[in-house]
């Protein structure tokens, strides 16, 4: 008979996610769920309590408070459990039908949104900034603007307060000389930069542009146009530019 316990190497911290440190609840929680795992999981059941209260002396040395770490430790003890007991068929057969987005984490923000589109089916995973990786690109050198790629961008007018917001694949500077060359075209296939430079005699600002945000995913970025135009009022963007934009985030809009 073959008895399993889990294994921790004489250099083991014992350093986890620490219970102040900036990040969603969600993933406070999910470390309680990870180390209950392996404490129960992954041994044989003799060894469950004292495997246990390794993982209670474990999160308070991280600053879990026992009431949070008691009633998580129950909860996935529970749901354990089930999965053992339950008909496997019945467990595999829970498909969710939800809509998945990722947001960035902003404290007593995210929240709030989270709860806004539970209302509509559509789950939140948040995700953190202030990366290694964030930092370690800090000291790269930067690309001129116009030579980026999958960027959301603004183009000013140089005579009022419109403005154009768009989006493009490719290099920016490729999409701009396209933006100059349109009112070259014949007007039934201007664009609505070049009708405003007609109609009005005004001129946009192609040496100023700005970069609003950088995405390589397609339906990211379009999505990430459409908030940008309506964040923005005085916009020359026509009104299929955000006919497909999600009426729930409104009031995420009017709030940033």
């Amino acid at each position: 008979m073959l008895i399993t316990n889990g294994y921790r190497k004489p250099t083991f911290s014992g350093r986890y996610m620490n219970y102040f440190s900036n990040h969603p609840s969600q993933h406070k929680i999910s470390v309680v769920k990870s180390l209950v795992d392996r404490a129960v999981l992954l041994s044989d059941s003799r060894f469950h309590t004292a495997n246990l209260s390794l993982v209670r002396v474990i999160l308070i040395s991280n600053c879990y408070p026992a009431g949070f770490i008691n009633k998580h430790i129950k909860k996935r003890i529970k749901e354990i459990k089930y999965k053992e007991t339950a008909h496997p068929a019945s467990v595999n057969n829970q498909v969710s039908k939800d809509t998945f987005i990722k947001i960035p984490f902003v404290n007593n923000v995210s929240e709030m949104i989270k709860k806004s589109l539970n209302k509509y089916g559509v789950r939140t995973v948040f995700s953190i900034s202030n990366k290694l990786d964030d930092i370690v690109k800090l000291g790269k050198d930067r690309l001129d603007s116009k030579l980026l790629s999958g960027v959301v961008y603004k183009i000013d007018c140089n005579n009022c307060s419109a403005c154009y917001i768009g989006q493009t694949k490719r290099h920016l500077e490729t999409r701009l000389k396209e933006h100059m060359a349109n009112v070259k075209k014949d007007v039934d296939y201007y664009s609505v930069i070049s009708k405003h430079r007609v109609d009005y005699g005004h001129e946009f600002d192609w040496s100023g542009v700005d970069v609003l945000h950088r995405e390589n995913n397609t339906k990211k970025r379009e999505l990430a146009e459409m908030f940008f135009i309506k964040r923005h009022e005085y916009t020359i963007n026509s009104q299929k530019d955000t006919e497909n934009w999600p009426s729930v985030c409104d009031n995420f809009v009017e709030n940033t």
